[in-house]
């Protein structure tokens, strides 16, 4: 028996596709719902794999088994309705990222950190682009002609990156949420990504509505950290999410945050206009009304407004921001400030010193575990303007959990965790 092949599932994939749109021009006067399509296309595709069948057998070729057929349905109905060929990794929970360059070169990341080169997604490299396309337009985004890179959210919530044009063959990216499922500072304790102790003043940071940037490298685990602990905001509290594409999914959990704003960044239409940026939804953030802030990752010029709605009664705000260590986190923000045309940098590093009450960094540790690594407090800008003071309460070495470093807290936030009963940083 001979299994079914990349190509035999791009052939039957395009059979369909043809199929689906001559079966659909033949009934104009009735609009079909998505179930019903989906039984159309179950039963063309059915009838296409008997022809098929019989095909290879006329050749002198063995038909495939029935687990096969049954496989190859499955796949074909995938690629027109669903993730496709990504479906499997999609499903794998030990897989957190996908990385593709062309059809037929394929590496998965497992979550211990190890890297394997698996099947190819398409036949060709055209197969692929195709794939992405259908991909964006379900997800509402736009990856054509007139453009070179798209980015977008899947169904379950992983992030695709594909850009054509820049390389050789098309690259496409997936980057699941590893530990996404994991919805509270306990849930990742048990994980091993920090312990019961960090676990406590997290929590208290955000009760206490401290302002918190959770800093880090990429794929670092930034966006799991900082949506574990927006898991601890109290129920009755408005929050505001500010992301390009929806990954921390607080507005998903109603039950949890029944009054959460979830705004977008979109880019430009065909023609150009409709952009709306991370800084401008920052600034319309703050006229909802909004308890806290969350920034899902700053990288520009929506820090300033970001900061501002630290400084300026959102207290217990969130972001997250790519960086090297708890240290240089400030200084980045300050970057990013500066680049904008409105800050001199001593007014920058004043900003942010005044805006952020601390910082949490995590890493991915040689042993491919995604660790907090260290917890910053900042405890006030320079004389000068250009420096901003800090101590770090918390840090790991080497792959080991981070562990308090015995320098206090200031008594200003000493006094704001006492407010709301936590004890444990004395």
């Amino acid at each position: 028996m001979t299994a079914p092949t990349v190509e035999m599932r791009e052939t039957m994939r395009r059979r369909l596709a043809d199929d689906l749109l001559d079966a659909r021009s033949r009934m104009p006067s009735r609009e079909l719902d998505a179930e019903d399509e989906r039984q159309l296309a179950m039963s063309l595709v059915l009838r296409a794999l008997g022809e098929h069948s019989r095909e290879r057998i006329r050749d002198g070729q063995p038909p495939l088994n029935a687990d096969d057929e049954a496989e190859l349905v499955s796949a074909v109905l995938a690629d027109t309705f669903g993730t496709g060929a990504l479906e499997r990794y999609l499903a794998d929970p030990t897989v957190t990222d996908v990385l593709v360059h062309g059809g037929d070169t394929v590496h998965v990341v497992h979550a211990d950190g190890r890297r394997e080169r698996v099947a190819g997604l398409t036949a060709t490299d055209e197969d692929l682009v195709e794939m992405v396309r259908t991909l964006a337009r379900e997800a509402g985004a736009r990856f054509d002609a007139s453009g070179v890179e798209a980015n977008f959210a899947l169904a379950d919530g992983s992030r695709l990156f594909a850009a054509i044009g820049v390389s050789p063959r098309p690259i496409v990216v997936v980057r699941r949420h590893h530990l996404a499922e994991l919805a509270s500072l306990d849930d990742l304790q048990r994980a091993g990504m920090l312990d019961a102790r960090l676990a406590g003043l997290l929590r208290a940071l955000v009760l206490a509505r401290q302002n918190v940037i959770v800093s880090g490298g990429t794929q670092a685990g930034k966006t799991t950290l900082c949506r574990a602990m927006c898991h601890e905001i109290p129920s009755d509290e408005h929050v505001v999410t500010i992301e390009d594409t929806y990954e921390l999914q607080l507005h998903r959990s109603p039950e949890r945050h029944p009054m959460v704003t979830a705004m977008l960044a979109r880019p430009e239409n065909t023609e150009g206009a409709g952009e709306v940026t991370l800084a401008q939804l920052t600034r319309m953030a703050l006229r909802v009304s909004p308890d806290r802030v969350v920034v899902g990752e700053v990288r520009g010029a929506e820090v300033i407004p970001m900061l501002d709605a630290m400084s300026q009664g959102n207290d217990g705000s969130m972001g997250t921001v790519h960086a090297s260590s708890s240290r240089a986190a400030p200084t980045r923000l300050a970057g990013y400030a500066i680049r904008t045309g409105q800050l001199r940098l001593d007014e920058a590093m004043f900003l942010v010193a005044t805006a952020v009450d601390f910082v949490v960094h995590v890493a991915k540790g040689a042993d491919g575990r995604r660790r907090v690594a260290s917890v910053r407090e900042i405890t006030a800008g320079g004389g000068d303007g250009l420096v901003i003071s800090s101590s770090e309460l918390f840090v790991a070495t080497r792959d080991e959990l981070a562990r308090p470093t015995g320098v206090p807290l200031g008594r200003e936030r000493a006094e704001a965790l006492h407010a709301i009963g936590y004890e444990g940083w004395r």
